[in-house]
């Protein structure tokens, strides 16, 4: 069956589906004539010469609608039609009743324009239809989850600051007052760009020396620690034993009520518990190491690489419990998150010591962190640090490296984002590492994003207030 095809007057909108006649010279729809009062008598005004029904009307779906429209020219008397799909969408000038590009009757390409038209709306609707559905579904799980957060923070967390206790010991190990201090401090802090809000859970710079048998001692602002290794010649192997472990029972205690308070809407940052020469220092004690890398070399290696191993063992146990849903840990010194086992390393010692040390003594057991660690970082502290760069780039599975100026809390230029640690971060990109640049300034974003670009550039921003920070977003959008 072929379908009658006829022009249609520019003034005339005819919808989808609708029934038409021939009028004198166009179709017209059967609407705009008058109701005659009953069927019959319609049907007869429709069959009256120049007024007879169709043979076949266009059907497609209701939805749609098309106007057929031409533009007579009145300095040519030319007509146009534009996008005709006859030939290829340009816009054509016709003499007369046929198209000078391909030779179809002017009526002819305006039917077939106008059919092609329907087909590619209707198309587009149905691909809007079904973003909508999508859309619609995803506000829908947004909205309930919004209200069941709303509603957990009508009941918490606490409007003031949680009462501090008076003993020191319970102020860094106590479970709910650390859960309590979490988060009355996140909800009162605003996460731009791409921060992310999560408890801080570490009770001390480097916890894997209190797990081997070093002591705490508590101090309002840090940790430090007794050595248990009085002499090397007699103290046996180390090794990481994780029954009776009461330090090992206060840090998973601390984790379970960090992560049952979380319940999924924040990260729960994992313990630092440090590695290498630091956390042979805590049991063994700076001074007595320094002396020991001379006098027992040996002994030293013999001991980290037996670090190593605990380290791997506290790790996975802590993971077990710090982990997401998702299986992916934080690393709370330095707001790192990523799949697996995820973590910042390091070696502060590295700063007293000659990089011909420290190829010997950190750099082995630290490559074999970094090859069993899934995403790791390297924290290199101040400038006596910086002498072992170039050994840190040459380890392959390190993925990122972070630069923490020696004199970044007392001087403006000495920030993370000041124009002399460039040269810094140009050595740790060409390397094919990423940067984590460290108390950069608001005003430093901008120069560094244009010198490096946003590509392995973590940049860490404190802003005084909400509003400062929004500012700083506006730059971070030009980058994205």
């Amino acid at each position: 069956m072929n379908p009658v095809v006829w022009a249609v007057d520019s003034a005339s909108v005819i919808e989808i589906g609708d029934l038409v006649y021939q009028d004198t010279d166009d179709a017209k729809p059967a609407s705009s004539q008058a109701d005659q009062g009953s069927e019959t008598a319609n049907q007869e005004l429709l069959a009256q010469p120049r007024r007879k029904s169709m043979g076949n009307t266009i059907t497609t779906k209701p939805q749609a609608k098309m106007r057929i429209e031409h533009q007579p020219l009145a300095h040519c008397g030319q007509r146009v039609l534009n996008n005709c799909p006859l030939h290829g969408g340009r816009q054509v000038h016709f003499d007369g009743d046929n198209c000078p590009v391909c030779e179809a009757g002017y009526a002819h390409a305006e039917t077939r324009g106008a059919l092609k038209w329907c087909e590619q709306e209707i198309a587009r609707l149905r691909k809007v239809e079904r973003e909508n559905v999508r859309l619609r579904s995803r506000i829908f799980e947004l909205e309930d989850r919004f209200s069941e957060e709303l509603a957990d923070l009508e009941e918490g967390p606490p409007c003031e600051e949680p009462q501090r206790p008076e003993d020191i010991v319970a102020v860094w190990t106590d479970p709910k007052f650390r859960c309590d201090q979490a988060t009355h401090q996140l909800a009162r802090t605003y996460f731009g760009a791409d921060a992310f809000p999560f408890i801080q859970t570490m009770i001390g710079p480097g916890s894997l020396g209190v797990f081997l048998g070093a002591e705490p001692e508590f101090a309002p602002s840090t940790v430090w620690y007794r050595p248990c290794i009085d002499d090397p010649d007699t103290y046996g192997r180390i090794r990481f034993d994780p029954t009776d472990n009461h330090w090992l029972e206060v840090h998973l205690a601390i984790g379970r009520e960090a992560v049952a308070r979380a319940d999924g809407r924040f990260g729960v940052g994992m313990p630092d518990i440090i590695e290498n020469l630091d956390a042979l220092a805590a049991m063994r004690g700076a001074e007595e190491l320094l002396i020991d890398l001379i006098e027992r070399p040996a002994w030293v290696s013999e001991k980290l690489a037996e670090i190593n191993q605990a380290y791997f063992a506290a790790f996975d146990l802590l993971l077990e419990v710090y982990r997401d849903a998702e299986g992916a840990s934080t690393c709370s010194a330095f707001q790192l998150w990523g799949p697996g086992r995820t973590v910042n390393l390091q070696c502060d010692m590295s700063g007293m010591i000659s990089p011909e040390m420290f190829r010997r003594f950190v750099v082995g057991p630290l490559a074999e962190q970094c090859e069993w660690l899934d995403q790791a970082m390297y924290h290199v502290d101040g400038e006596p640090a910086l002498v072992h760069l170039d050994a840190l780039l040459e380890i392959d599975s390190l993925q990122a490296i972070e630069w923490t100026p020696q004199f970044l809390s007392v001087s403006a230029e000495d920030s993370g984002g000041s124009r002399k640690w460039w040269g810094i971060y140009r050595r740790i990109r060409s390397a094919g590492k990423s940067v984590q640049a460290v108390g950069v300034l608001p005003k430093d974003v901008a120069p560094l994003l244009d010198e490096f670009g946003p590509a392995g550039m973590y940049l860490r921003v404190n802003a005084p207030d909400q509003a400062a920070a929004e500012k700083v977003e506006d730059v971070i959008r030009r980058f994205r």
